[in-house]
């Protein structure tokens, strides 16, 4: 049996690895981040518990209380990395949608696109290359992954008449 110093609770060291910003109040995660947001490790290696798991749930717990099964933690501030307790509220998936809707986090909110008036199902365009991808089984089967718009939209056509 390892013997060693006691492990550090989670929530110290959360508070050991924020930065305090004075002008918005809000607490800076300063360590791994994934999708904007603070995450650490917690549980064991040795018998598989271990997962990510974000900063701002774990603050939230420890000074605000459980977290709903169906719910989610939202930030007031709309800041990712914030951890502040005071700055984190308890709401629905339909909240978190029309918060990330409001701050174009969220292109295609309610089932329509957000900026893009040549929106094609099953095509997208990011960082100067088209996807074109069809959902069979369950699963998202890339059809097309380069920079000509035509071929990625007659990709997903052709695919679409194949499974009628």
């Amino acid at each position: 049996m390892k013997t060693g110093p006691k492990p550090i609770s989670a929530i110290n060291r959360v508070l050991s690895r924020i930065e305090m910003i004075t002008e918005s109040g809000c607490w800076i995660w300063m360590g791994k981040l994934s999708g904007g947001y603070g995450r650490i490790g917690v549980g064991s290696r040795s018998d598989n518990t271990r997962t990510q798991v974000p900063v701002h749930h774990i603050t939230y717990q420890h000074f605000c209380g459980v977290i709903p099964a169906d719910k989610y933690v939202l930030h007031k501030c709309h800041n990712r990395c914030c951890c502040n307790p005071t700055h984190l509220y308890i709401g629905t998936s339909s909240d978190n949608a029309v918060d990330a809707a409001k701050l174009g986090r969220n292109p295609f909110f309610n089932g329509e696109p957000y900026k893009d008036p040549h929106y094609i199902p099953g095509v997208r365009y990011s960082q100067n290359v088209y996807r074109s991808y069809i959902r069979s089984e369950g699963k998202s089967v890339s059809l097309y992954y380069g920079n000509d718009f035509f071929e990625a939209v007659c990709a997903r056509k052709s695919a679409e008449s194949r499974l009628r």
